[in-house]
């Protein structure tokens, strides 16, 4: 069971090449941008009261519009407008791909059909796997929460990618996040990811460049995964969510996961970086 990205989907085909791939992603980031910087460059919001928003984002999970008018800094007709703009500036992987002539607008609509035959049999799969495990409802939520707050707070698309069903190994340049709860039975939840998806987190969320303080880049991503947890957490009882543990992180050569204990691994990808979901008994 595998679920794509079109870009990814496109270059294991062999039909683009890696920098065809990074150079479109590159264009297409740079076609996205946030409501907060389309306000700003209106002139509807200045620097520090989005940033007010975001912080206020990160705290409520709740729609930057949304806020935006109940903190009193914009109207419903501005964020109206605000959101047009967003959607007719911002452009698909696929219409940059025929704009940079590397694929024909015919060739383009057979490959984006097949992928989405591919993505519709996956998400049935995986959505069917996800739901058979004794937590199927906390991990279908989780990976909601992660997918909605990397999106609002990271300003990152990712989605379900693949299963995995072995036991994970921490690598080289990798870190594990996790925590423990009482469902009422013990669980550990956690993020497994590479150093360059830390700081890339790490910044978005913080709004600085974090590359050079690796324990200022963890201490953003414990923070991050607290706030996806909570949330995930919260309709699944008040003992779970009370029950919370600071977060922990590992290394290369920690045991993340008893050989003994039953594992559900899940991996979330970007367009160009991805990192593992895991839930096992603690």
């Amino acid at each position: 069971m595998s679920n794509k990205f079109f870009g990814q989907y496109l270059l294991e085909r062999g039909i683009i090449s890696k920098n065809q791939l990074l150079h479109t992603i590159d264009l297409q980031k740079a076609s996205h941008l946030t409501l907060g910087q389309i306000a700003i460059n209106k002139g509807y919001l200045n620097t520090e009261d989005a940033k007010k928003i975001n912080i206020e984002q990160q705290r409520k999970d709740e729609r930057f519009g949304a806020l935006a008018v109940s903190m009193g800094f914009m109207i419903s007709r501005q964020i109206s407008e605000v959101f047009i703009a967003q959607q007719n500036d911002r452009k698909f992987f696929g219409e940059l791909l025929v704009e940079q002539a590397i694929l024909s607008k015919s060739v383009l609509i057979k490959h984006l059909e097949e992928h989405s035959e591919i993505k519709k049999r996956s998400a049935l799969q995986l959505d069917a796997t996800i739901y058979a495990h004794p937590h199927g409802k906390l991990i279908a939520d989780t990976i909601n929460t992660t997918v909605r707050l990397f999106l609002r707070i990271i300003k990152m698309n990712v989605q379900v990618s693949e299963l995995v069903a072995e036991s994970i190994n921490i690598g080289a340049g990798e870190l594990a996040f996790s925590q423990s709860a009482e469902l009422p039975e013990p669980i550990k939840i956690g993020y497994l990811m590479k150093t360059e998806l830390i700081n890339t987190i790490a910044s978005n969320f913080l709004g600085m460049d974090t590359s050079n303080n690796s324990a200022v880049a963890q201490d953003a991503v414990c923070e991050f995964m607290n706030i996806v947890l909570g949330n995930s957490l919260a309709g699944h009882g008040k003992s779970a969510l009370t029950e919370l543990s600071p977060p922990v992180i590992s290394g290369p050569g920690v045991e993340l996961q008893a050989p003994d204990k039953a594992v559900f691994n899940i991996v979330l990808a970007g367009p160009d970086q991805s990192f593992t979901l895991f839930l096992y008994d603690s």
